[in-house]
């Protein structure tokens, strides 16, 4: 996974691809505190036919512009500074309809915070991915996915979650943050940082936010779905 890039501020190894020279909004809390909201994003035709998507490449479908329309105007009063993205096509028009919306700059991507890889099992449905490997799955970070060939580990997918807030708290204290990302990083970083996912749905372009502070984290504002 390449990381590097060059940008304005200090950072250990690099992450944000594309990140530009910005101005954000002049209200700071404390140095210490960072707030994060994880938006998912908006539908794609994978999405709506049931398939597996993880690291494929897709777009958009109409609905999933409108979600994203409508998940900008929720958060409209948010206070974001700035919006960051996973590198994936479905990622990054979501978070560019979200920055223009909200008037805020989208000032990098990174694979970082992509998807879940689920190997072989990619563009399979659920039905396709038990008649073949023999098992059931219950939730984009069941374990059962571990067996899939080429497939990334739930240990992985944590450790990589774990990074992205290190690197988003390291680089952006006192900001609020908006980062697209996909269901399995946004519901392992909710369970994470933010708490029990049971009887939670990451649906597309739903969000949630985390703050921050001194190395600890606590949901700030809970899962918003549409």
């Amino acid at each position: 996974m390449n990381t590097d890039i060059t940008i304005t501020v200090s950072i250990e190894k690099p992450v944000f691809t594309g990140l530009m020279t910005h101005n954000l909004k002049d209200e700071k809390r404390g140095e210490d505190s960072t707030v994060i909201y994880m938006l998912r994003h908006g539908q794609t035709d994978n999405n709506a036919n049931g398939l597996w998507h993880g690291g494929k490449s897709g777009s958009l479908n109409q609905a999933g512009v409108k979600q994203a329309e409508k998940a900008a105007l929720a958060l409209l009063d948010a206070g974001i500074d700035i919006v960051l993205s996973s590198d994936s096509d479905r990622a990054m028009e979501t978070a560019s309809i979200v920055a223009e919306k909200i008037s805020v700059p989208l000032a990098g991507k990174s694979p970082i915070f992509g998807d879940r890889h689920y190997g072989e099992a990619e563009d399979l449905t659920s039905s396709e991915i038990s008649k073949r490997y023999g098992i059931t799955v219950a939730n984009v970070l069941d374990h059962a996915i571990d067996k899939i060939p080429r497939a990334e580990s739930v240990q992985l997918l944590r450790s990589r979650v774990i990074k992205a807030r290190e690197l988003i708290c390291r680089n952006f204290p006192g900001k609020t943050v908006l980062v697209t990302s996909h269901g399995g990083f946004v519901r392992m970083f909710y369970k994470t940082f933010a708490g029990d996912v049971s009887g939670k749905f990451f649906t597309n372009c739903s969000f949630y936010s985390v703050e921050c502070i001194n190395g600890s984290c606590y949901l700030r504002n809970e899962l918003f779905t549409q």
